[in-house]
């Protein structure tokens, strides 16, 4: 379906270049004021619904898709499948780089950015160049994209498209063994920024593993990833079906299980 702009003029489906129409996951285009609407698609997790981005991209139908890059780099706008994720944030993507454990499939790159007058400037040119000596296509794309692709959270003018991660199942904790190791058990965190959270401060303070409960925890996504500030990428996240057993299982084998509230 579409969405209705708030002219009173009956809103038709937009067509970009060769009239073709976005039924699914595109946009909607006002006949009366040429202003185009994001709207919702399930393909796009936490994404947009219902975001104008404007008649800039011309005001008659067909006039110009804003899809497509001068530079040929086309980038649908909801542009997301089963095997990848739209990671953001220059720590989560130049970690993800760096330590190779996501396939990466392209770099994007604000393309108003001004590296000179960033204090994190050598650390996007260094994803750059690190994508670059992978093979990983980079593409330079407007704000307003980059915004649509990470559902306008924090983006810092860099996304990465890269496998997703996911838990490692764990059904029982390793043996304790010398030095007295520390794991973090969570139980059903869900909210991302939250997890993100706990697992940066579990990777600073030399944490040996973070377990999580199976059910209704946060997905390792890419909010988690930024609120981690890339520590997720560094990490091996375990979940259990059964928290409870599992930790009694653990206690049973020498641990020392604490809990907090």
């Amino acid at each position: 379906g579409y969405r209705r702009s708030a002219s009173p003029a009956r809103p038709q489906i937009g067509r970009g270049r060769g009239g073709r129409g976005r039924e699914d996951g595109g946009y909607s285009r006002s006949a009366s004021r040429g202003q185009y609407e994001a709207y919702d698609d399930d393909r796009l997790a936490d994404g947009p619904t219902g975001r104008s981005f404007g008649g800039e991209y011309g005001d008659e139908a067909g006039d110009l898709d804003p899809w497509d890059d001068e530079d040929g780099v086309t980038l649908p706008p909801f542009e997301q499948d089963d095997e990848t994720d739209y990671i953001y944030g220059v720590s989560s993507v130049l970690t993800a780089l760096n330590v190779g454990r996501r396939k990466p499939v392209r770099l994007l790159l604000q393309d108003s950015m001004v590296l000179s007058k960033r204090k994190d400037g050598a650390l996007v040119t260094a994803a750059e160049r690190l994508a670059a000596e992978a093979g990983v296509p980079v593409a330079r794309v407007d704000k307003h994209r980059l915004n649509l692709i990470t559902g306008n959270r924090p983006h810092q003018g860099i996304a990465l498209q890269a496998g997703k991660l996911g838990f490692a199942p764990l059904s029982a904790m390793p043996a304790a063994g010398a030095g007295r190791p520390v794991w973090l058990a969570l139980d059903e965190v869900s909210d991302p920024q939250n997890l993100g959270s706990l697992l940066r401060s579990a990777l600073f303070l030399g944490a040996a593993g973070v377990l999580v409960s199976e059910k209704n925890s946060a997905p390792l996504s890419p909010a988690v990833s930024r609120a981690s500030a890339g520590a997720m990428e560094l990490m091996t996240v375990h979940s259990t079906r059964n928290l409870v057993r599992t930790l009694a299982g653990a206690a049973e084998s020498g641990w020392v299980v604490a809990g907090a509230a």
